[in-house]
């Protein structure tokens, strides 16, 4: 199973607000995410939500600025201390442990509701892990329960393809479906999903996926060289520069019901 942080430990804390331009501490790239988890929470209002690999507690800090509810209580569980360091709003419980065996009863009494999220972090669990997580997720809900995330997933085998071939290159064990893959994933995991919508890409820079890597100039050079041959009929996928390349990272909301 995947979810290996530890090599990218190095952009952790402040240092994650600067990665992919800046995109996962934007409000206007989360507003369509943040909006489909207020839409769960009143369908079935929450005692507690937990972000599951939320880091630095920026989505849980947004959803209060939308007008959470106040009685609501809020959880982050990350392996990652470093980024947990970052959320220091008193209102969130931060919670530094492994996400892939979380329990229930660790957030919510027996009587209350709970809302699981999560935002880029499925494609972490790998091709092989993804099935485990997600009924790792169901098991900590009841039925009519909401399981709202964004992940990595593209909307055609070619660009998941294209992404995975990436992950490869940068000696990455993560790996994202394309759309007809994920609904099915979904599905024979325990969930019916009730809403899904493309969410805003996140625009990623070669050079910046070398220092998070950890790539050698030469691997660098390989990379792009390779993308570039083998990915530039990928329609909005991969874009050429001088030194390397921007491409496209695709994202999906989905609001999963438990059944």
């Amino acid at each position: 199973m995947g979810f290996d942080v530890e090599h990218e430990k190095h952009i952790h804390g402040k240092a994650w607000s600067e990665q992919a331009k800046g995109y996962f501490v934007d409000p206007q790239k989360s507003a369509a995410y943040v909006s489909a988890i207020m839409r769960a929470a009143h369908l079935l209002p929450p005692q507690a939500i937990a972000d599951l690999g939320g880091g630095t507690g920026f989505i849980l800090e947004q959803l209060m600025r939308v007008g959470l509810h106040q009685a609501t209580r809020l959880f982050v569980i990350d392996a990652s201390a470093a980024q947990l360091s970052v959320c220091t709003h008193p209102r969130i419980t931060s919670i530094t442990g492994d996400f892939q065996s979380f329990q229930r009863s660790d957030l919510v009494g027996d009587a209350e509701h709970l809302l699981l999220i999560s935002r880029s972090v499925l494609h972490y669990a790998g091709k092989a892990g993804q099935t485990a997580w997600l009924k790792q997720v169901r098991r900590q809900l009841r039925v009519g329960e909401y399981f709202v995330h964004q992940s990595g997933c593209a909307d055609d085998l070619a660009t998941s393809n294209a992404v995975n071939r990436l992950f490869e290159l940068l000696g990455a064990d993560k790996w994202i479906p394309h759309l007809e893959v994920m609904t099915k994933l979904l599905t024979e995991c325990g969930f019916q999903i009730t809403e899904d919508f493309v969410a805003p890409p996140a625009i990623m820079i070669s050079e910046d996926l070398a220092t998070r890597y950890q790539l050698t100039a030469e691997a660098h050079t390989t990379m792009v060289s390779e993308l570039k041959d083998s990915c530039h009929e990928v329609p909005n996928f991969l874009t050429p520069t001088e030194t390397g390349f921007t491409c496209s990272f695709p994202f999906r909301v989905f609001s999963c019901k438990a059944v």
